[in-house]
């Protein structure tokens, strides 16, 4: 299936990697837009372009529906350049941001309960278009740097999420002492970051 270039937190450089890393050479410099375009005739949808974009403008459909999806999300995305290059929460398809630090059931308790730092634990799942497209900006949360940025895969650990009440993916959990003291369930839209930093530091003085 086709790529998409999201052009509103694409640089729009020469020197884009995908022109570079494609190995079909769908990929190319449009010299009459002077930004990075795609040849979807000659795309086979390996994802080397995307893997290689570190902002994320670069997706990849996997099928016809997904590419449309794609199209509308694209359309729709209120964000711009001026938030390129900042850590997000599980955006980037098959990557972990370096703040954060993966978790899964053998580790959970000793990476999460038992870690005396207040863990914000981020349940996603890789697979879900919408889990990849929408996240929330780090640095929009304003918190401390004290506080373990954590992602768990949900979609590939279902029965151990259920364990933890989870019924809708991705959802935010903030744990203090190996004990939960909130949670926010759903997609992180641009309108809604407000609200989660208030929640965030309304638990934090708790």
């Amino acid at each position: 299936m086709p790529a998409v270039i999201n052009y509103k937190i694409c640089d729009l450089a020469p020197e884009c990697g995908g022109i570079e890393i494609c190995p079909v050479g769908a990929f190319f410099w449009n010299k009459k837009t002077k930004r990075p375009d795609v040849d979807n005739k000659k795309c086979v949808s390996c994802g080397v372009c995307a893997r290689e974009c570190p902002v994320n403008a670069i997706l990849i459909a996997k099928t016809e529906e997904e590419y449309q999806k794609l199209l509308e999300k694209v359309k729709k995305d209120l964000r711009s350049e001026k938030e390129l290059w900042q850590e997000r929460l599980g955006c980037q398809p098959g990557r972990t941001p370096p703040l954060a630090r993966v978790i899964t059931p053998k580790n959970f308790t000793q990476e999460v309960l038992e870690d005396k730092k207040l863990v914000i634990l981020d349940v996603w799942s890789e697979e879900t278009l919408d889990c990849r497209y929408y996240s929330l900006l780090w640095n929009d949360l304003g918190l401390s740097n004290e506080i373990k940025f954590k992602k768990l895969d949900g979609g590939k650990y279902y029965k151990f999420i259920q364990k933890l009440k989870i019924t809708k993916l991705p959802t935010l959990l903030l744990f203090r002492r190996g004990r939960e003291i909130g949670r926010r369930e759903g997609y992180i839209y641009s309108k809604d970051k407000g609200e989660v930093r208030n929640l965030f530091r309304k638990l934090l003085r708790q």
